[in-house]
């Protein structure tokens, strides 16, 4: 159960990663000026990302490339990406990730003008930031080893049986109610991460608007892409779940019925 919704956590600062990553390669392909056609203008895309990696809020967690050369100071060292990666970029809606000193990078190829053809990509990571501790959480998982050892272990001349049930019951409860507890909070993460992508696109669009010659239609470019990544919990696993701690509770009492 703690493993599903780690794994819910792990999708949910996935997704948002490349969400990101994704809006600010929208947002490049409308600001970077071109040559003519569809290539972009070196200087003025170096230019773009500078100036974008330089604002508030965007000064580290994103890196852009040209190519396979990064236009960003690469401290996280995402450059070089590997074979594999890269022909995941080259794929259609291609999406990757990779780890990066303990960091999971995101990444998305970024597209000429005519968004056809990828001339280099952009990576994001710690869109999100880490959760603390549950106290709840501890406190739950600290219920049902107190309840449940004693009921499983000891022997029934030294725990009566209807303790021993009554120790059975709380600790179904607290398993069942660790499941319910793990889904809010991956809802509550889910939310949050809404949050702080639409607000990273509603930062990106208005600097767009605050420049000359930008066509305005072009603004659609810059969006919250599709996830990637299923994040949170889905019914089943809710169910899952909730039907695990009703489990433990059938076990326990046929093993507390024995004694």
């Amino acid at each position: 159960m703690l493993e599903m919704s780690a794994r819910a956590r792990r999708a949910e600062f996935l997704t948002a990663n490349a969400m990101i990553a994704k809006s600010v390669a929208g947002y490049l392909t409308v600001v970077a000026p071109v040559d003519g056609g569809s290539e972009y203008q070196l200087v003025g895309l170096l230019s773009a990302v500078h100036t974008l990696a330089a604002s508030a809020r965007w000064h580290r967690g994103i890196q852009v490339a040209w190519g396979n050369s990064p236009l960003l100071s690469d401290s996280l060292k995402v450059a070089p990406l590997d074979t594999t990666t890269r022909r995941i970029l080259a794929g259609p809606g291609g999406t990757a990730f990779v780890e990066r000193n303990g960091r999971s990078v995101a990444l998305v190829p970024l597209l000429e003008r005519n968004l056809a053809d990828p001339i280099g990509w952009v990576a994001a990571w710690g869109m999100l930031a880490p959760e603390g501790k549950s106290l709840m959480r501890l406190g739950l998982l600290a219920l049902i080893v107190v309840a449940a050892g004693p009921a499983l272990l000891l022997p029934a001349a030294l725990l009566p049986r209807r303790t021993r049930r009554g120790l059975v019951l709380v600790a179904a409860a607290g398993a069942i109610l660790l499941a319910v507890h793990e889904d809010h909070r991956a809802q509550e993460l889910a939310a949050r991460r809404e949050a702080i992508v639409q607000g990273r696109v509603q930062q990106l669009t208005e600097r767009a608007l605050s420049m000359p010659r930008i066509d305005k239609q072009q603004l659609g470019r810059i969006e919250i892409g599709p996830k990637t990544v299923e994040a949170g919990w889905g019914r089943l696993e809710r169910l899952l779940a909730i039907g695990v701690g009703g489990f433990v509770l059938l076990v326990c009492l046929g093993a507390s019925g024995r004694r």
